[in-house]
């Protein structure tokens, strides 16, 4: 029975839709109208949905956990020297906290490190062009680094590996890893050994493992005193530097340096390593400083631009939907007689308002198909236009985010899919049921016998 009626008000639909071709281009180029635009707001919001998903796997954020260096920290020291005063916490990192921090889900990189000056016997070391006094002439920067892997120096790409092997904090062998021309300048290889004398005076044998190449060395113009130049820098892991220093300054490493997978999650991990236990955070021995600026800056531009998108499709269905209420409204009432026949005939109102609904769908149907292809064309025309407008905040959005992300050409990548179609339609639909509903509220409400006397 329903179907009976559904198929007399389907073929009524498509007879009156043949017939009245004149409204049927009027409603064709309409629907066309908005389908393009519908379709170009929602592709463009959808790229940047892509691009802040791309943005925090491309970005990702990071933050360190350091020695808090003040008077909260209950194991915050201060001691007085010849020539100034160290400060120091005698509660520091170990590698099993290390570890521990290592080990929450969703961290991308996670390196420990501390450093320090040790003197290192019958080495020479390029001069810097800051004077140092004697004392120093034969002392450089250790870098003591739970794993050469994940040091910043290595992942940066200051330095890198071109010979040997990484170091670790595994197995705390007395290692080493210097740069080629420091290797050069002293006629070392892998496997050479060098006396170290620790703060004590005494002798620690240390073998060369690995030889890194550094990217560039420090320009002549910049001020950095021997010990500071990069050739010069040793890198080893933590046991071996706390047997140089051999003192309470250096217990264990004092920073931690992190990079996480998703910045958004950041706070997530955070509250995580705020669980362990030995990092004593009522007694707030350390600071975690979160770095998430970049991402948020980023994110937020893209949420600008996720707005206006929102904001231009809200305006274009609530324009449309006012244009097709006003233009129905006005053809309708030349079916004044035709709707007062219906009903006298035993047809249902909503019957009718379905058939109505169904004349602008299937002029809607067939627009919305077409405007597929002049909507993808639109939508990287739009795209382009917010990048360009050098007033508009969108358009700074915009730019603001190709730029974090290094975009090529600073375009987002607008891509027309099934989806986006299928939402035109639904929207479509509604912006037709809503308008059709609206437009024949006037004449749906009479009797039929009142419908033919309002004719006449």
């Amino acid at each position: 029975l329903y179907g009976g009626i559904f198929m007399d008000t389907l073929k009524r639909a498509f007879k009156y839709v043949i017939r009245k071709r004149g409204k049927t281009l009027i409603l064709f180029m309409l629907f066309l109208t908005i389908g393009i635009l519908v379709l170009s707001g929602i592709s463009i919001k959808r790229a940047g949905d892509i691009s802040q998903d791309s943005l925090r796997k491309t970005m990702g954020g990071e933050f360190t956990v350091d020695v808090n260096y003040s008077d909260e920290n209950p194991y915050y020291k201060e001691e007085k020297i010849e020539d100034g005063r160290i400060i120091y916490s005698s509660k520091q990192m170990t590698v099993d906290m290390v570890e521990k921090v290592m080990k929450i889900s969703g961290m991308r990189s996670c390196e420990a490190s501390v450093d320090t000056l040790c003197q290192v016997d019958d080495m020479d070391f390029f001069s810097g062009n800051i004077p140092i006094e004697e004392e120093f002439q034969n002392m450089t920067t250790i870098v003591g680094t739970y794993s050469t892997e994940t040091n910043d120096y290595f992942q940066s790409g200051k330095v890198k590996l071109i010979e040997g092997k990484n170091i670790n904090s595994d197995n705390g062998n007395p290692e080493i890893i210097i740069s080629k021309d420091l290797a050069e300048l002293n006629h070392l290889k892998i496997g050479d050994q060098l006396a170290v004398t620790n703060t004590k005076g005494n002798k620690i044998e240390i073998t060369v493992v690995g030889i890194f190449q550094q990217k560039e060395v420090e320009s002549i113009e910049e001020k950095v005193t021997s010990y500071e130049k990069i050739q010069n820098k040793i890198f080893t892991n933590i046991q071996t530097i706390m047997a140089i220093e051999e003192s309470p300054y250096i217990t264990g490493f004092t920073t931690i340096h992190a990079q996480i997978e998703d910045p958004a999650k950041m706070n997530q991990i955070v509250e995580e390593i705020k669980k362990i236990d030995e990092f004593e955070w009522d007694k707030k021995a350390f600071a975690i400083n979160i770095n998430n600026e970049t991402f948020e800056r980023a994110e937020m531009s893209l949420k600008k631009v996720e707005n206006f998108i929102n904001t231009f499709l809200l305006v274009v269905v609530i324009v449309s939907i006012i244009i097709l209420s006003l233009i129905l409204n006005m053809w309708n009432r030349s079916r004044v007689h035709e709707t007062g026949v219906y009903l006298a005939l035993g047809v249902g109102k909503v019957q009718i308002i379905g058939q109505y609904i169904l004349e602008v769908f299937i002029v809607a149907m067939f627009a919305f198909i077409v405007a597929y292809f002049p909507g993808k064309a639109v939508s990287n025309q739009l795209s382009d236009y917010l990048m360009k407008q050098p007033e508009t905040e969108q358009g700074v959005a915009m730019r603001e985010t190709s730029t974090e992300m290094d975009m090529e050409k600073g375009e987002l990548y607008v891509k027309i899919s099934i989806e986006e179609i299928v939402i035109v339609y639904v929207i479509g639909m509604a912006i037709i049921i809503i308008a059709t509903t609206i437009s024949t509220f006037s004449i749906m409400h009479l009797k039929p016998r009142e419908l033919l006397t309002k004719m006449s």
